[in-house]
């Protein structure tokens, strides 16, 4: 599918935002959906994008042309709606250019967290991580201080 034209919605719309205010209408301004598109076409397109792929546009109800930038692909990953595999998925058919989003249990998410069982799941590359603590007074109260 060599250059595909996405119908997209009106900018300000709640579905299509601009993300960087900064930039003004001469330089271009870069934008986010914040909903994903149930189109036709998106059947179309592969799951992930490469450099080298035909680049993919979409068109806004008022003629604004915008070009797909692949490099940035928002999936939520919360307490409430968590990935089931972690980004596994998405790992797996990137061979390895999308990162998982799995963390290892700790303080900061043991009330949420929850044991992934999906056959793509992926695990994170924060083993390597583990810091030295003295234990000290000081540290003693700032660690309580975080765990309660």
């Amino acid at each position: 599918l060599a250059n595909p034209v996405v119908p997209l919605p009106a900018v300000g719309s709640g579905g299509l935002e601009v993300i960087d205010q900064q930039k003004n209408e001469s330089s271009g301004q870069e934008f986010i959906l914040l909903n994903g598109l149930d189109h036709d076409i998106c059947t179309q397109l592969p799951d992930i994008m490469y450099e080298e792929d035909p680049p993919v546009f979409g068109q806004t109800p008022d003629g604004m042309w915008l070009q797909f930038d692949p490099r940035y692909d928002v999936e939520e990953n919360t307490a409430e709606n968590p990935l089931r595999d972690g980004g596994g998925t998405r790992t797996l058919i990137s061979n390895g250019l999308a990162q998982c989003s799995n963390v290892r249990r700790n303080v900061f998410n043991e009330h949420g967290c929850i044991l992934s069982r999906e056959p793509t799941t992926c695990k994170g590359t924060s083993d390597n991580l583990f810091i030295p603590i003295g234990l000290n007074a000081e540290n003693i109260v700032a660690i309580h201080e975080i765990t309660g």
